[in-house]
């Protein structure tokens, strides 16, 4: 199988399609909430 392409350039720009949940600031959610707490259990 071929590569695409000879490379990728990751581009995180602001706005509310971000991948990087880490950019946002979130004031009112639930504790814990995954991936913020990485150590949450799924019951």
């Amino acid at each position: 199988m071929e590569p695409i392409a000879k490379q990728m350039l990751w581009v995180a720009t602001p706005g509310v399609t971000s991948a990087d949940l880490s950019t946002f600031h979130y004031q009112h959610r639930r504790r814990p909430l995954y991936p913020f707490e990485p150590d949450t259990v799924w019951p």
